[in-house]
């Protein structure tokens, strides 16, 4: 039996890059101060915005964002760095709005998933 690997990344989208690389970077900054208040007692703290490698996280296909082309490169650079057979993506994060949410969500579908149409794991194409 063939064992499935997934890759989950935090995907902030929008027609413009400059909005989506604000709200990721706003976003995953809360994400992660609710994610650090369990952990308080073991001191786990927050990266500090400024101390996020948020370049290196996108160029290795970490993070996803931007506009649509973008992140067509994201996860072509999730591809190049990491073997997986599925991505799941995770829009609704660190208190985003709804509206951009679903707004991202729609742009992804329409635009970035068609892209990867007929990729199989490991990127060969059908």
């Amino acid at each position: 039996m063939r064992k499935v690997v997934g890759l989950c990344v935090l995907a902030a989208l929008a027609l413009l890059a400059a909005p989506a690389l604000f709200s990721q970077q706003a976003a995953i900054t809360r994400y992660d101060q609710i994610g650090a208040v369990g952990r308080r007692h073991v001191g786990t703290t927050p990266r500090e915005p400024a101390r996020y490698d948020w370049q290196g996280m996108w160029e290795c296909g970490r993070n996803v964002y931007g506009n649509p082309e973008q992140c067509i490169q994201g996860i072509h650079h999730a591809m190049q760095n990491y073997q997986f057979d599925v991505v799941t993506t995770m829009f609704n994060y660190g208190g985003l709005p709804h509206e951009a949410v679903m707004r991202a969500m729609r742009l992804f579908a329409r635009e970035v998933m068609p892209a990867f149409q007929g990729v199989q794991p490991g990127g060969a194409h059908v």
